[in-house]
């Protein structure tokens, strides 16, 4: 099986981007693709920390490879900056692995991305293949299962769905006019709670009242009506809860959870179909206003 394409995203962390690059450089892919956003002026001392970044990690990039690099001058922030650099890969790549620097992937999450990049290649259905399982207590048969809640702590995708992906939200007002009552029904099992919590984020987003590329990307999988994949054992640690963070600034049982490696040869689900009951534990557990971690949660949206 060939290997699939990365893209890792960084900025000013160099120690969490080292750590996620040791991880890359393990699984050696043909073609890697570096964006980083530009220092932000009002930061004194930031310009130099980004220069060390980009420096430090193409000297680490010591395995043939086909680099490519997306070296901003100016500070787009999350919004702009991430779903920018994605679509740059995306222009270059039919398919492929995205993880950002503080992502920290177990060694089979590539391979797992990559056999399932090829086998739901051509379903529309199928939105991305996401690495985190933040619900292990929920039995899974198979190596994997489908959620319509996209997780996106290291993840994968094609082109075909990113396409449809729109940053400002542009369709939003025409949804909310066509979806009844409640006004924002989301997927088709969505509770009249879980509609409104996520017409609100949308609202926000959209009028630039929160910073962000993520939402954007679950509004066009509750629109498409399209499922994300989520892997049996979890595949990634979050490693970025500390102050440098964009969201992710407090300590959090979210943080840097065990991984566990995927067991291989994969075995497949009978059926794209979602677990209602598991969809509303995440929800209820981890997104709402007084779900147990709703804060740290955020930042897996947004």
């Amino acid at each position: 099986m060939s290997k699939a394409p990365v893209l890792l995203i960084t900025f000013n962390r160099p120690d969490t981007t080292a750590r996620v690059l040791e991880q890359i450089a393990e699984y050696q892919p043909e073609r890697l693709y570096i964006a980083a956003d530009g220092p932000r002026p009002t930061r004194p001392g930031e310009a130099d920390v980004c220069k060390r970044v980009r420096e430090t990690t193409l000297e680490r990039i010591n395995w043939p490879c086909e680099t490519k690099t997306l070296f901003r001058e100016n500070n787009l922030g999350c919004k702009l900056g991430v779903s920018g650099a994605i679509t740059w890969f995306f222009e270059n790549e039919t398919a492929g692995i995205i993880l950002e620097d503080d992502c920290l992937p177990e060694s089979s999450f590539f391979p797992f991305c990559a056999e399932l990049l090829e086998r739901w290649r051509n379903e529309e259905h199928v939105a991305l293949i996401g690495g985190c399982n933040l619900a292990e207590g929920f039995p899974v048969d198979a190596s994997y299962g489908f959620t319509r809640y996209p997780h996106i702590w290291g993840w994968a995708s094609w082109r075909r769905v990113w396409d449809h992906y729109d940053v400002e939200l542009k369709s939003l007002a025409r949804v909310l006019k066509e979806s009844g009552s409640p006004p924002f029904a989301g997927p088709t099992s969505a509770t009249k709670g879980e509609a409104e919590f996520w017409r609100d984020r949308f609202v926000a987003v959209r009028d630039n009242q929160i910073d962000t590329w993520d939402y954007q990307l679950v509004f066009q999988c509750f629109v498409r009506r399209q499922v994300a994949i989520f892997p049996k054992r979890n595949l990634i640690a979050n490693i970025g809860f500390d102050a440098r963070a964009t969201h992710t600034k407090s300590p959090s049982p979210l943080g840097g959870l065990e991984t566990r490696a995927a067991h291989f040869p994969l075995t497949h689900p009978e059926a794209i179909a979602t677990s209602p009951e598991r969809d509303a534990y995440v929800f209820n557990a981890f997104m709402k206003p007084r779900g147990r971690i709703a804060n740290a949660w955020r930042r897996f949206f947004g």
